[in-house]
Order: C-alpha cells, then structure tokens, then sequence
C-alpha cells in the first residue's frame, strides 16, 4: 500500500488533498491500495485573509472557519484531540462526497489533529491526539505545507500556549479581542505590510469614529515586499489609509511595549513615547519548519538562512517540481518530499492564490508518480505569473496591482473582497464556511 503524507491544511495543503482523492479515487485497486493522511493541528480551515476583519466582527469570524466535516472529503478515519473542550471522534463524522466516496475503496483518507514535530525521508513523526505519545506515520510520499506563524493571537490561531482546537475556541478567541477593542481609545498596529495595512483598514472602518487608529512602519514606503517594484502601489495604499482617517508613522521603529500598552520608538530624532493602549504587532512571521529544522543531520543543507538572526527569511530549497533540494548539492534531491505555499524558497508574491497553485501542482504529480512511475512530472512555469496583489482597506477600498497597473476601487475586485474571497475558497476548494451550528455539533 502507497502511503501519502500531507502536513498542513491550509490553501496549499487542501489543493494538495483534493487533487490526490480526484485522480486517485477511480484508479486504485485491490491490489494497489493508497492511504492519504492530513496532519493538521486544527479541526478546520481558516481563510486567513479575512483575519483583520474577524477580530472587529464575531459573525464574520464564524463565516471564514470552515471544519473538516464540511471540507466534502469522506474521511475513513477522524482522530482529534478529546482535551481542553475539543471534539470527540463521533461528533465529526465523515462527509459524505457522492460519486467519489463510491469510487473509493482502496483509496483511504484519514485525518489526524496533530503538529509534526519532525520528518526523516519515510517519516512524519507528531503527538498522537489520543495518546499524547509520539508517534510517526511512514509515507512513500509527503506534502509539507505547513506554513507560517505570525507573532501570536488573534493572528496565529494556534500559536504556543493558544492552540486552536475548532470553530468555538476559535470564536470564543475572536470574541474576546473584539471586547477588548470596545475597552480602549488608542489602537496600535506595527507593521505595514500586507496583514499591518488591512488589520488598519478594518479597524478604522469598524471604530475610526470613536478610537484613535494608528500604523507604524519602521521603513520610509510600505509593503516591504521585494517582488512588489511599484512605487504608485506603495503610494496608493498610503493615499488611502490616510484618506479613511488612519495615522501612518513612517521611518519609525517601535522598541517595546511598556506598561499600560504605551510604546517606545526611536526616529531620525532620537527616542521618545507614544501613546497606545491596545497593540497589534504585524510586523514579522516565520515559516513552520520545524519538521525540518528538528532534523538538521538530514535536511540541513536545504534551509536557506540562519535559524537564529534570519528565521523570518529561512524557507526551504525547492527544485522545479517543489521537490526538497540540497542548497550545496545540484544532484541531492529528495524526490519523495516536496515543499508548497510560504515555505518555498522561489522568487514569487507568497499569495493564497499561489499556494492554491503549487499544491495543485504536487498533488497532481504524487498521483502521477503513484499510477505511473514512468511518466513525466509537469512543471509550473512560475517565471511567468503576473505580478499581482490586491490590498483592502476595509470593505470600500481596493488598491490593485497586475504587473505595472494599478487600479483604485474595481467593482469586480471589492465585490470578491466583501467577505475576504471566503465564497471564492468555497467555491475553487468545494468547502463550506460559515455553518450555523457548532462543528461540535454537526
């Protein structure tokens, strides 16, 4: 039996999923079974696009958690954690996918609530749910898609000491940052990247009328994203946040958080203290690699950057098929492993659309290595994908980019926009979002 490894649930790892059920559903046999297995830390998906928006509107936050029994993916096996309210094995029962739930009976799809700790190349090694005991799980093939942490809550629903367990840990987390909100006057967000100006956005659109909103940026233009080469994008977006009320603070540094939510910055003119009661800190990430970074012996030499002084910047050294590749050694490739989404380190705007594209892509080439071992990988041909980025702020405001054209407020793009593209994932991943009841419950 052909063993597949997938680590990670998101954009990526989804497309990754439902491509293999696709091509492998009506092609396995008796005698060429395959097992597919899903390691992700959550009972669900969130569209992490409409993060800025969930913590302003609790109805919302319901609208982008999609859980697994809604993912239309007839898992044969559910194994969660029965810890801290979580959900129970029966209370997630498998969906029911018609036509390919009747072509599958020797294709099996399990799903397991767990956080791979560590890979070697015919290992996936986690905390067994149930248990709490390590485990490993062997593959002949394996996805890791496991993507990146933001610096904490609300942004990173399962960051250490926050783990995210279903819908209602999620909106009972979203819920209570909103009652933060309601607390304060001043609200900090440092960072301007993509995340910063949007969680900005959202903010001054929900309570720019009675609270004091303010970004802080430590460089002299936003979107310090290297691919990005358009000033009048930069410009735009700065035009319009300032244009709905929000306080920019360019070439600024935020040294720490004091007491009481202040802040201490330094400028050109020294240090000094700014006033702030609640904070967002938007301003970095780092890749989850830890499946790799905790077996350096085997996969050291495929991690860019410094584990230390470069972590944001580290990712994994990817081939033309996304297959791990050694940074030192052409000829060193392990073909059985393959990279997608933010991990990847390609010349490319880390976007969900992308990671939609490159899991699609492995999946695809998993199932072709499985049905016919002779035949030909595909390649993407990413040299040559537009330049393309759409940055909200708010629900009014749309500042697009594709190549070198910038269009301010396309009717198109602020109707895809409205609910952060959450129809749109449905529709591309045939998931549902936004269930009326609790996933503990359906």
């Amino acid at each position: 039996m052909k063993q597949v490894a997938i680590i990670g649930g998101s954009y990526a790892g989804l497309s990754a999923l439902k491509v293999l059920i696709t091509r492998l559903a009506p092609s396995t046999t008796q005698a060429n079974p395959v097992t597919v297995t899903l390691l992700e830390p959550k009972t669900g998906m969130i569209n992490i696009l409409g993060l800025p928006r969930s913590i302003c509107d609790n109805a919302f936050a319901s609208k982008i958690y999609s859980p697994i029994n809604q993912f239309n993916i007839p898992f044969d096996s559910i194994q969660v954690e029965k810890t801290n309210g979580s959900l129970h094995d029966a209370a997630l029962t498998p969906s029911d996918s018609g036509l390919v739930t009747s072509m599958k009976k020797f294709l099996f799809v399990n799903y397991i609530q767990t956080r791979c700790f560590k890979l070697t190349n015919k290992e996936a090694h986690y905390i067994d749910p149930l248990t709490q005991e390590p485990a490993y799980l062997k593959f002949d093939h394996c996805v890791l898609a496991s993507g990146r942490a933001r610096p904490g809550v609300p942004f990173d629903p399962i960051s250490k000491g926050h783990h995210i367990f279903n819908k209602e840990d999620f909106l009972r987390q979203q819920k209570k940052q909103q009652d933060t909100i309601e607390k304060v006057k001043a609200i900090t967000v440092i960072g301007g990247g993509a995340f910063g100006i949007e969680t900005a956005g959202e903010l001054q659109q929900q309570y720019g009328s009675t609270k004091k909103i303010r970004l802080i940026h430590p460089y002299e233009k936003l979107l310090p994203e290297p691919t990005i080469k358009s000033e009048e994008f930069r410009d735009a977006i700065l035009e319009q946040l300032e244009a709905v009320g929000c306080e920019v603070l360019l070439e600024l540094r935020v040294l720490r958080e004091l007491d009481g939510g202040n802040l201490q910055i330094i400028d050109k003119e020294g240090e000094r203290e700014v006033t702030s009661e609640l904070n967002y800190w938007c301003h970095s990430y780092a890749n989850n690699l830890e499946p790799l970074s905790n077996n350096v012996e085997l996969f050291g030499d495929c991690l860019t950057g410094d584990n230390t002084t470069e972590r944001k910047r580290r990712c994994v050294n990817v081939n033309e098929y996304f297959q791990i590749a050694s940074l030192n050694d052409p000829e060193k490739v392990w073909e059985n492993i393959y990279a997608v989404g933010d991990l990847v380190a390609l010349p490319i705007l880390k976007t969900a659309g992308s990671a939609f594209y490159i899991g699609k892509n492995v999946g695809e080439n998993i199932a072709t290595r499985i049905l016919d071992a002779e035949e030909r990988l595909t390649r993407l041909a990413i040299e040559t994908w537009p330049v393309k980025m759409v940055i909200v702020v708010g629900s009014n405001v749309a500042v697009t980019l594709y190549d070198d054209v910038v269009t301010l407020n396309d009717k198109g793009t602020l109707s895809a926009y409205a609910d952060y593209r959450t129809d749109n994932v449905a529709e591309i991943y045939d998931i549902k979002f936004g269930t009326t009841h609790s996933d503990a419950h359906i």
